[in-house]
């Protein structure tokens, strides 16, 4: 079996600026720090290259190890971002992993559900 992560992040960059300048003051290391934490490919290549090290050692190869799998998209507005969570939800469904979401480990319908079962447990 295939494993794919789908990943969808949302972040503010005057928070970031926020803890920066309240934390550092040398403006060289401030203004890297700020490309660096608004930049998703920054991100996937420290998330990838630890994984990419470990596989490569537990398989005794090298090379890039997500080959060119990883893709960046803005999502720059509500229409977008819907589409973007319906895509990563149904994709367990499209791959034949589930016939429902609800049968999915990895939706926000699974999630949901879960919450409301917590949720009426703590209220009954």
């Amino acid at each position: 079996m295939i494993l794919r992560y789908r990943l969808l992040l949302r972040y503010g960059f005057g928070t970031t600026q926020a803890w920066i300048d309240q934390k550092l003051s040398d403006e060289k290391f401030v203004a890297e720090a700020r490309r660096r934490l608004s930049d998703l490919g920054w991100f996937m290549k420290c998330l990838k290259e630890p994984l990419a090290r470990l596989a490569n050692k537990q398989d005794g190869c090298q090379g890039v190890f997500w080959q060119g799998r990883y893709k960046s998209v803005p999502v720059l507005d509500d229409e977008a971002l819907l589409a973007t969570c319906a895509y990563i939800d149904l994709n367990q469904l499209a791959a034949g992993m589930a016939k429902t979401p609800e049968e999915s480990d990895r939706t926000l319908a699974r999630h949901l559900e879960a919450l409301a079962e917590d949720v009426s447990s703590v209220e009954s």
